[in-house]
């Protein structure tokens, strides 16, 4: 071989062992740019996946934040509704009980008690009263005077007896004595 084919064969070699080299390093760092390009993708899906992982949070726990606040709201709603009914409840209950007494004692003044009907009843029961106990007064009167009466007649009866006894003794004696 001659210096020329040499030469080729050297340039040749060189010229492919060049670009063999290259084409190496440019595999080479192609695959360093896809292992970057693959590195890079891989932290923007996951910075991407937490960035909306946490907004998704936020949001569930917003949300979440709204749906208890708004129960809360209606609970607390419904115990001041439920308070103030009973407030009221307690308050009509005591305004009714009130108008019951005055009714109760208004009918009872009026109807069942009325003062008038009342001074109208004692007068009868005073007037009943007064005419029993001059009936009564009559009767005991009358009463009395049959007795001092019936005591006259008992005595005048007992001393008439009496004096027929003395007088049929006394008979009895003269006979005696006849005998």
């Amino acid at each position: 071989m001659s210096n020329e084919a040499k030469l080729r064969h050297t340039a040749l070699n060189t010229v492919c062992d060049d670009h063999f080299s290259l084409m190496r390093a440019a595999e080479n760092l192609r695959q360093r740019e896809e292992e970057a390009s693959t590195l890079i993708q891989s932290r923007w899906r996951s910075y991407n996946i937490l960035d909306n992982f946490e907004k998704m949070k936020n949001a569930v726990l917003s949300i979440q934040a709204g749906y208890r606040g708004h129960l809360g709201r209606k609970r607390a709603m419904c115990r001041a509704h439920l308070v103030a009914s009973d407030g009221r409840l307690r308050h009509f209950q005591r305004a009714a009980i009130v108008l019951q007494r005055y009714w109760r004692g208004h009918f009872s003044r009026k109807r069942i008690h009325s003062f008038y009907d009342r001074r109208r009843y004692l007068r009868s029961v005073h007037t009943v009263g007064e005419r029993l106990r001059e009936n009564l007064h009559v009767h005991h009167r009358e009463s009395l005077r049959r007795t001092v009466l019936l005591q006259q007649n008992h005595t005048l009866g007992y001393s008439e007896y009496v004096d027929s006894m003395q007088g049929n003794i006394s008979k009895i004696k003269m006979q005696c004595e006849h005998v």
